[in-house]
């Protein structure tokens, strides 16, 4: 019981890093396309 609650506890905190991750990724891509988008308006 130990071992797989020990296994539970891991897969969440991957998981949720793994979450956190993609998160940040669509964001920055949002930012970077926001970015050179505004850049293109005012070339």
């Amino acid at each position: 019981m130990i071992m797989s609650s020990e296994g539970i506890g891991f897969a969440a905190v991957v998981a949720l890093s793994g979450s956190i991750f993609y998160v940040v990724l669509k964001a920055h891509q949002q930012l970077v396309s926001d970015f050179k988008n505004q850049i293109r308006r005012e070339l």
